[in-house]
């Protein structure tokens, strides 16, 4: 009992009031903090802490960095890390006050034998900075308020017995809400304040469940749809080779929100059942692409088709566009995915398994392909790296990536 938070528990209750200790400081209950160590008779931070703490506030370096030699690290070339970043912050303030000469020291004593490559020419350089305002924005560095976070920096090298991380009970907090985000089977994306004060769980009752609303407008099966980035419109390709884009209206009515969608466009003179399209990134396009050899470019607003591309491959599986609205991807050979500016000029080509769909980063370095071949292949847009595979045990007939570029989801077969 006497080494438990209670007598159901299975935390240290050390451990919990240590945490509930440093959350009543970061709070600004500082008088409820000291109150809370006299009555549970414990230290939640020790002596030698303290006086490392007061060290580097007031900017006291040989002192902190006789008090950080003495800490227990995680590893070793984590006390090496933590000796670093003192000299650091060191350096750095010497250069904020214009004290070139004794920076120029520190630097070349005490941090050039420690530091890694790149760190010790990004420092040096910042002896060239003749204003404050630049030398923060090249180091990536605020004086107010580094020295707490070089103490907070400090603190995730160190073993938590000694010094707790910063913010634990928020990153605890954190990471039970993500779990039970990812265990909600009807979860709206859209909710943005979770409760702490109760288990998170949608109800199904969120899910749309009734139609509002039937789109009559082709004369044939309906085999692709897509909305535009802004959601105003919603383009929909067919088996009758055309394409309607459709208008949708939400009413601003907040207890009696109706839904119109009208059909403002029809593209016509495509040639071959369309089986695919692709918004531009300003929603002013659409390519578009199906069972012939052919992929189309169109002026949405004006109904017109602005120029067409070909392929070697009879039925053309997918497009799509750069991020920037540059370009577009298209299999244009079997082996072979080419890069195109809207002109209709090759930029640059992929030796590659057939594909059966493709996607682009959102910062449009990466190029993920789903290949006929059971594989997932990633190019790279930019430079010359070699391609990476993932291998899968069953069909991939399409492919999706997270809007953090992160993670792919698959369709297997």
């Amino acid at each position: 009992m006497d080494g438990e938070a209670g007598s159901s528990s299975r935390f240290s209750r050390e451990e919990v009031l240590r945490i509930i200790h440093q959350s009543l400081v970061d709070l600004g209950l500082p008088n409820t903090s000291k109150l809370l160590e006299q009555e549970a008779k414990i230290t939640f931070e020790s002596a030698h802490v303290q006086e490392l703490r007061t060290a580097i506030f007031a900017s006291q370096w040989h002192e902190a960095l006789q008090l950080a030699q003495k800490l227990s690290y995680k590893s070793e070339s984590m006390k090496s890390r933590a000796l670093f970043l003192i000299y650091r912050q060191q350096y750095l303030e010497l250069l904020f006050e214009k004290r070139e000469e004794e920076a120029l020291y520190v630097l070349q004593s005490y941090i050039s034998p420690i530091a890694l490559t790149p760190d010790l020419c990004s420092l040096t350089s910042l002896i060239l900075c003749t204003e404050t305002e630049d030398l923060e924005t090249e180091a990536q560095w605020s004086f107010q308020g580094s020295k707490q976070k070089l103490f907070d920096e400090i603190s995730v090298l160190v073993v938590p017995s000694q010094i707790l991380p910063a913010k634990r009970l928020e990153s605890l907090l954190s990471h039970a809400v993500s779990h039970q985000l990812s265990q909600c089977i009807y979860h709206n994306s859209q909710l943005t304040n979770i409760s702490l004060l109760e288990d998170h769980i949608c109800s199904k009752d969120g899910l749309p469940l009734t139609t509002d609303c039937i789109l009559e407008g082709h004369q044939d099966e309906v085999w692709f749809i897509q909305f535009s980035h802004n959601g105003r419109f919603l383009a929909s390709a067919s088996k009758d080779e055309t394409v309607v884009i459709w208008s949708i209206h939400i009413s601003d009515e907040p207890d009696n929100q109706t839904l119109t969608v009208t059909k403002v466009q029809t593209l016509r003179g495509h040639g071959a059942p369309l089986s695919y399209l692709a918004w531009s990134p300003d929603d002013r396009h659409i390519l578009t692409c199906g069972t012939n050899s052919q992929v189309k470019l169109w002026d949405v607003e004006r109904g017109i088709c602005e120029n067409t591309y070909f392929s070697k491959l009879k039925e053309i599986p997918a497009v799509c566009w750069l991020p920037d609205g540059s370009g577009f991807i298209l299999p244009a050979e079997e082996q072979q995915i080419y890069l195109y500016n809207t002109r209709g000029v090759v930029l640059k080509k992929w030796t590659s398994s057939r594909a059966n769909d493709f996607v682009i980063s959102s910062d449009g370095k990466k190029l993920i392909v789903a290949c006929q071949e059971k594989k997932i292949v990633i190019h790279c847009l930019e430079g010359h790296q070699p391609s990476q595979t993932i291998q899968e045990i069953e069909n991939i007939t399409s492919i999706a990536l997270s809007s953090d570029n992160r993670y792919v989801a698959v369709n297997l077969t």
